[in-house]
C-alpha cells in the first residue's frame, strides 16, 4: 500500500498462488496492476497473461498486448514471445506477421525455447520473414536442444524428408527418439 512495486508484485503472486492466503485471482490482478503501473516488468507480464486468459480480469487481447509490449520493451522474453503470438493470431487485435516474427526473434535470441520454435515455424512458412528452411532448422535445433518436444519432432521430420537439408536418417531417428521420450506419439510412429 506504500507504493513499493516489488512488494506489490509479491502480493500479486501470493494471491495468485494462495500462499498463506485464500487464492484470489481478482485480488492478485489488482496487486500485479499496481506494480505494473510502476514499471515492474514481471508484473506487466503477469497482467498481460491475466488479460490474455481472462483470469482475474475480463479476457481482452488489446489489454494483454498493451501489457506484454511494456514488459517486452524491457526485454522480458516470455512477454516478447506472447506479444508475437498475439500478433500472429490477430484475435481482437491487428494481425501482423512481420512484427510477430520480430518479437519471436527477440525472445529467441535470449534463449527462450518456445520463441525459437515459433520463429522457426515463421521462417519455414515465410510468415513475416523471408522463407528460409535452413535457418528454420537451426532455430529448431536450438529449441530441441532445450528439450522442446515439438521442435525435436519437426527436426526429425525435416531430417527424414530432407526439408532444408539432405536427408539424414540417423539424425531423424535421434530427434524422433527425443520427442518420443517426451511421449510425442507421432514421433514414436516414425521410429
Amino acid at each position: 500500500e506504500q507504493g513499493q512495486a516489488t512488494a506489490q508484485y509479491i502480493l500479486g503472486w501470493i494471491y495468485q498462488t494462495g500462499d498463506g492466503v485464500k487464492q484470489d485471482y481478482s485480488e492478485s490482478a489488482k496487486w500485479y496492476a499496481k506494480a505494473a503501473d510502476k514499471g515492474n516488468a514481471d508484473a506487466q507480464y503477469a497482467v498481460g497473461s491475466y488479460y490474455m486468459t481472462g483470469v482475474g480480469v475480463p479476457q481482452d487481447n488489446k489489454q494483454a498486448m498493451l501489457w506484454f509490449r511494456k514488459a517486452a520493451d524491457q526485454g522480458k522474453a516470455p512477454a516478447q514471445y506472447l506479444l508475437g503470438y498475439l500478433l500472429a493470431r490477430g484475435e481482437g487485435i491487428d494481425h501482423n506477421e512481420a512484427e510477430s516474427s520480430s518479437w519471436y526473434l527477440k525472445a529467441a535470441n535470449q534463449g527462450y525455447a518456445e520463441a525459437q520454435y515459433a520463429y522457426a515455424l515463421a521462417l519455414a512458412a515465410g510468415a513475416g520473414v523471408e522463407k528460409d528452411e535452413q535457418a528454420a532448422n537451426e532455430w529448431l535445433r536450438k529449441a530441441a536442444d532445450q528439450k522442446h518436444t515439438e521442435a525435436a519432432y519437426l527436426l526429425g521430420w525435416n531430417h527424414e524428408k530432407g526439408v532444408g537439408m539432405l536427408p539424414d536418417y540417423a539424425q531423424a531417428a535421434k530427434w524422433y527418439r527425443q520427442a518420443a521420450d517426451a511421449h510425442h506419439v507421432e514421433a514414436l510412429y516414425h521410429l
